[in-house]
């Protein structure tokens, strides 16, 4: 998810590593920042959300 002045992500507790382990710079523009969750989601024909899996470590 993108990391925004209004969706903020304030990181692991105590963990600034493991915090900037996960974010994603410059995904789609220059600047921008993501937050690598590990979430795999899918859509249906509706634009329906559905979990799938969780790919990876959570950390």
């Amino acid at each position: 998810s993108k990391i925004t002045k209004k969706a903020q992500f304030t990181g692991y507790a105590r963990d600034p590593k493991q915090t900037e382990k996960k974010k994603l710079y410059n995904v789609f523009e220059k600047g921008d920042v993501y937050f690598n969750s590990g979430d795999l989601f899918r859509t249906d024909n509706e634009d329906f959300i559905y979990f799938q899996d969780r790919v990876g470590d959570t950390f």
